[in-house]
């Protein structure tokens, strides 16, 4: 069962990085929402990697011997 949840944890935090690359370009793909977004609310900017990187510590931190 340990195996299966680092799997897992490690699926969510490379799922994260996934998304966050896509959601970076969409960002600065439209450069008036990444300039937006950079003035206003940056947090908003790495969102999609916190989520996922919080997600897979928590199933790895789950596993216990």
């Amino acid at each position: 069962m340990c195996i299966f949840k680092m799997i897992l944890g490690a699926g969510f935090i490379v799922g994260g990085i996934l998304v966050e690359i896509a959601w970076l370009g969409i960002c600065f793909g439209t450069v008036i929402l990444g300039i937006v977004l950079l003035m206003f609310a940056p947090g908003i900017l790495f969102a999609p990697f916190n989520i996922g990187f919080v997600g897979g510590l928590a199933f790895f931190a789950s596993c216990e011997e």
